[in-house]
């Protein structure tokens, strides 16, 4: 796999993940739904953290993102992608 893909789709999963992250320490509500910071921050504080990992290529961060991968190929057709190409 190229290096150069798994750069940009790290930085996909951070420019998607980021904002779930920033919305979850300010309390705010989604759709009808109030987040929780001692709950809603955990998911995609560990998305951000692996996003990060993979994206300086290193070793802990790959094996991460493989079962992150196989989870999100699950949401048609973006997660598909994204999942895949991780």
């Amino acid at each position: 796999m190229d290096v150069g893909l798994t750069r940009v789709i790290s930085l996909f999963y951070i420019a998607i993940f980021g904002p779930f992250l920033i919305m979850a320490l300010v309390n705010a509500e989604i759709m009808g739904v109030q987040l929780d910071r001692s709950y809603d921050i955990w998911v995609p504080l560990f998305l951000v953290v692996v996003s990060c990992g993979v994206y300086r290529r290193t070793r802990w961060g790959r094996w991460l993102a493989y079962p992150i991968s196989l989870v999100l190929c699950i949401g048609v057709p973006l997660g598909t992608l994204l999942g895949g190409y991780m």
